[in-house]
Formats: C-alpha cells, sequence, structure tokens
C-alpha cells in the first residue's frame, strides 16, 4: 500500500529536479532578471493537466510569487539541445508569470490573460499571442536560441558568449493590450472608433466616445469571467489535490497498519 500510495502521490504531485548546473547557468544568462530561487523543476506534468491538455511541458503558479515547470518524463532532457530550447521556452513563461505579478495560487493575472487570450485564439494552441513571444525566444528551429545554439561550440563558457547577445530583461507582458485585443468585439469597437475620430475631428472625437467606452466596458467584462473561470480552476485544483493528499495519505496508513499486525501474528 505504501507503494500504491507513493505512486498515486507522484502522479499528482510530480517530484522536484534540480536543474543541472550548466541548464541553470544558461537560463540565468538568457533571462538575468528572471528569479530562479522561486522556480521549482518537476520531472512529470500533475495528472489533470496531463489527460486534459497533453502538453509536453507547462508552467504553473504556486504559492503568491513562486511557479513550477512541469516537463513530461520524455522531455526532460536538459543535457540535449532540444531539451533545452524546451527549458528556455518554458522559462520565459516563468518570465512572464514573474512580470505578472503576484496572486493566490492559479489566480495570477498571467493565468487570467493566458486563458483569455486562448479564447480570443479559438482555444488554439499555435497562435497563442503569449506563446508567439515565448516561441520567438526558443522551441522552434528559427528561434533566436536555436539559431544561436546552431553550430554549437560545445563548451558552457563558448554557449554563454553566444547567448550574450540574447539577454531578455522583460517578457512585455502587456496585460491590458493582450487582454483588450482577446475580447470578442473589442478590435472592431475600437478600430470603428478611430476610424469616426480620423474623419471628423472635432464631432467624431466626441461620437467616437461611445463605442471607445462600450469596447473597454467589453474588455472589463472579459477580465471578470475569466477571473471568475480563474477562481474555479483553483477551486477545483484545491479540491482534487486535497482528495489525493487524502487518499494517499489513507493507502499509505493502511499500509503501515497492515505491516504492524503482519508483524504481530508472526
Amino acid at each position: 500500500m505504501a507503494a500504491s500510495a507513493r505512486t498515486l502521490w507522484h502522479r499528482f504531485f510530480p517530484p522536484r529536479v534540480e536543474l543541472p548546473e550548466e541548464a541553470r547557468r544558461i537560463l540565468a544568462a538568457v533571462y538575468p532578471t528572471l528569479d530562479l530561487s522561486r522556480v521549482t523543476f518537476h520531472r512529470g506534468v500533475p495528472l489533470v493537466l496531463d489527460l486534459a491538455v497533453f502538453p509536453g511541458a507547462i508552467v504553473i503558479p504556486a504559492g503568491v510569487r513562486r511557479g513550477r515547470v512541469y516537463v513530461q518524463p520524455r522531455g526532460w532532457r536538459p543535457d540535449s539541445a532540444a531539451g533545452l530550447a524546451l527549458l528556455v521556452h518554458e522559462a520565459f513563461h516563468a518570465l512572464q508569470l514573474q512580470d505578472g505579478g503576484p496572486g493566490l495560487g492559479l489566480i495570477r493575472p498571467f493565468t487570467i490573460l493566458y486563458l483569455a487570450c486562448s479564447a480570443g485564439n479559438g482555444f488554439r494552441y499555435f497562435g497563442h499571442p503569449m506563446e508567439q513571444d515565448a516561441y520567438a525566444v526558443a522551441g522552434l528551429s528559427r528561434s533566436r536560441f536555436e539559431g544561436l545554439m546552431r553550430d554549437d561550440p560545445g563548451g558552457l563558457e563558448e554557449r554563454l558568449e553566444r547567448l550574450a547577445g540574447l539577454e531578455v530583461r522583460s517578457s512585455r507582458l502587456r496585460f491590458w493590450t493582450k487582454l483588450a485585443w482577446s475580447t470578442p468585439g473589442f478590435r472592431t469597437l475600437w478600430r470603428g472608433a478611430a476610424g469616426v475620430a480620423r474623419r471628423v475631428p472635432v464631432l467624431g472625437t466626441l461620437a467616437a466616445l461611445l463605442p471607445a467606452a462600450l469596447a473597454w466596458t467589453l474588455a472589463l467584462l472579459w477580465l471578470t469571467f475569466w477571473t471568475a473561470a480563474t477562481a474555479a480552476l483553483t477551486l477545483f485544483r484545491w479540491v482534487v489535490e486535497g482528495t489525493v493528499a487524502v487518499a494517499s495519505g489513507m493507502l499509505w496508513i493502511g499500509g503501515a497498519v497492515g505491516r504492524l499486525f503482519g508483524a504481530a501474528y508472526r
């Protein structure tokens, strides 16, 4: 039972792994403002996320200011070029998380914006604005990191020297801009308001106030909706993790009691 308890626990709470020193130095070189002490790396993806979205890797907020990077076991290869590029890509999301500011669990600006942009993109992965920003740095053959590491000289110091030109100090999250453009109807209303203001300089500006105000009202409603959705996800996560914790504890206790009785009757 103890083995079953451990297996169940690890499927929902993948174990933390230490980032190799070489990979840590590369991430620090690419993202000098990222506080890696607030980021933990885990080999495996929580079962709920694994079943829902099948991610190769994912960044999840934790606590108030921390973040966790979960990587599928097959993708945890920090000593390979592909595995390192995956970590650099996910570290950009960790920088987005940091730039978004603090919160409580999943209720963070990063999560709210990611979900809102996903909906605005038709829940498609490719074309997601926050993913596009990350892929510009690493994760594709045409990304900047892969371009610099192509024909890799091999040594760590040579790698760090090459990466000097890649330094990314900010994710340029632009929360309100991305949230607004992801809001259904916002682009049409905003561009309509801008068009009216250009055509009639004085009266047009006054006439443009109504569609502009309506556009931002929609954006605020969009923010409210996805904040509530994130809160619901946080509650669901707490319920699932609490249930798993109790079940794992009961299995462990059952195993311990069984061993005690077994020893007593030998």
